[in-house]
């Protein structure tokens, strides 16, 4: 087994702690996010905005009363609120 040992801010760490794991992924995508700013790269936010809206959409379709996917749904939001404010950092519409 490897351990990897990884430098986290402590005011992420905090974070995380307080919120539970859905922060996880959120911090996690703003690091992408950020990358891909750095980067230029317009059409990786696109691409991944897009994954995200579709992601959300299967699982509105599937979404029954035996099976409750609002955290996910809410998640899913917020990822394209951390991309699109990617997207209005580089530059035009973000909207879609």
């Amino acid at each position: 087994m490897i351990f990897l040992r990884v430098q986290i801010p402590v005011g992420i760490l905090a974070f995380w702690r307080l919120s539970g794991w859905g922060c996880v992924m959120s911090v996690a995508m703003k690091l992408i996010v950020d990358a891909y700013v750095s980067l230029k790269n317009r059409q990786a936010l696109e691409d991944l905005r897009a994954h995200r809206q579709r992601l959300k959409r299967e699982l509105l379709l599937k979404q029954t009363d035996a099976f409750d996917f609002s955290n996910s749904i809410r998640a899913f939001d917020d990822e394209v609120i951390v991309i699109e404010t990617g997207l209005q950092r580089l530059g035009g519409a973000a909207a879609h």
